[in-house]
Formats: C-alpha cells, sequence, structure tokens
C-alpha cells in the first residue's frame, strides 16, 4: 500500500473515533462493543473508507491502522486509545 494511502486511511479512521465524532455518530457507536471496539469489516462499508481503501485487501486496513497512536487495533477490531490513566469501564 503506498503511503499516502496508509496515511489517508489512518486520518479517516482516526477522525471516526475522535471524541468530536463519537459523541455524535450513532451508528458507529451501536457498531461498538461493550469495551468499544468496532470490527474492521464494519469500517469497510463506511463509504469515504470504502472509496480509500478500493481493491485493496482486508489485510490493508488493519495495517494501516497499526501505526496510530490514537487507535488500538486488536486482530480485527478497532477503538480509540484511551488516554493515559483513563479506565475502560463503564457504568450502567
Amino acid at each position: 500500500m503506498a503511503a499516502i494511502g496508509a496515511a489517508a486511511i489512518r486520518a479517516q479512521c482516526e477522525y471516526y473515533f475522535s471524541a468530536a465524532n463519537l459523541s455524535r455518530d450513532a451508528h458507529l457507536r451501536s457498531l461498538a462493543d461493550g469495551e468499544g471496539f468496532v470490527a474492521l469489516d464494519a469500517l469497510r462499508d463506511f463509504p469515504k473508507l470504502a472509496a480509500l481503501l478500493g481493491d485493496q485487501p482486508p489485510t490493508a486496513l488493519a495495517a494501516a491502522l497499526s501505526t496510530s497512536p490514537l487507535l488500538d487495533v486488536v486482530s480485527d477490531r478497532v477503538r480509540a486509545r484511551p488516554p493515559p490513566g483513563a479506565s475502560r469501564s463503564r457504568k450502567a
């Protein structure tokens, strides 16, 4: 994958998972599990990201996000990286 392509994919996902976007994106929040992870396959369906990915293999998304200081990629899922010292527990 070209470096510019990977950077654009990473930037788009960092925007999706930014506090500003997550606070108003009910659809993305609905895709998240209890730990805040969203399946990479679900993100591939987002129109802007799909356009950036084109016909790249499924592994291209994880590879692009793996260098992000703002996102945690675990297996086939991604979430916003918590700030240092922050807890991920959710209260009901």
